[in-house]
């Protein structure tokens, strides 16, 4: 099992690399480059479909969430974490950074209540500092 163990975890890092990298092109200001966009995010798909194929053969490894959909409260989550990340850039004084936190999750797809929250707060930001 510790072979099949390493390899979810191999998988799920390099999903979740994938996902920075999204993040890393809108911090760069090329988040237009859409085909880069669309590779990127059909990549993180091909890499969930090994990882589901993975979960049906050993049940154990699945995390909780997995298959099923995200709720409000998971959103809601999701964008609290956000938020502090996004604070912590701002008390740093980097501004750009804490915008383009606002706009990864934007990229997860969240409830339209937690997006217009992001949307808010990106819009915000860009008043008070210009970013």
């Amino acid at each position: 099992m510790s072979n099949v163990a390493s390899l979810n975890r191999a998988l799920t890092a390099c999903a979740e690399q994938l996902v920075d990298c999204c993040s890393q092109l809108t911090e760069l200001g090329l988040l237009k480059e859409e085909k880069a966009i669309y590779r990127l995010g059909k990549a993180i798909g091909e890499i969930n479909d090994v990882r589901s194929a993975l979960y049906r053969l050993h049940p154990k490894l699945k995390p909780e969430l997995w298959g099923t959909p995200p709720t409000e409260e998971h959103f809601a989550a999701w964008f609290d974490q956000a938020k502090r990340v996004a604070d912590d850039y701002c008390r740093e004084g980097n501004h750009k950074q804490a915008i383009a936190t606002f706009e990864s999750y934007l990229f997860i797809g969240p409830s339209e209540k937690t997006a217009a929250l992001a949307r808010e707060e990106i819009a915000r930001l860009k008043r008070e500092h210009g970013a």
